[in-house]
């Protein structure tokens, strides 16, 4: 599996760079604990995938379709 990295943030600029490098989706990650982070990434368009156990907590992974526009 290859990963692009765009940044750290997922932003509208980021999904665009990612359409004009011809990526069809963008993926994150981020802990359980931020709620809020959780909450905006779901808000933006993207769905939860996966959680690991990673030392005493999950990582909650995402994918955002980018084909929608």
């Amino acid at each position: 599996m290859g990963a692009i990295v765009i940044g750290t943030v997922s932003t509208d600029d980021k999904a665009e760079l990612a359409r004009a490098h011809g990526l069809s989706e963008l993926g994150l990650l981020t802990n359980e604990r931020y709620l809020d982070n959780i909450g905006m990434y779901t808000r933006y368009g993207y769905r939860e995938t996966d959680r690991v156990s990673h030392r005493g907590t999950d990582l909650v992974y995402f994918r955002k379709d980018l084909a929608g526009g």
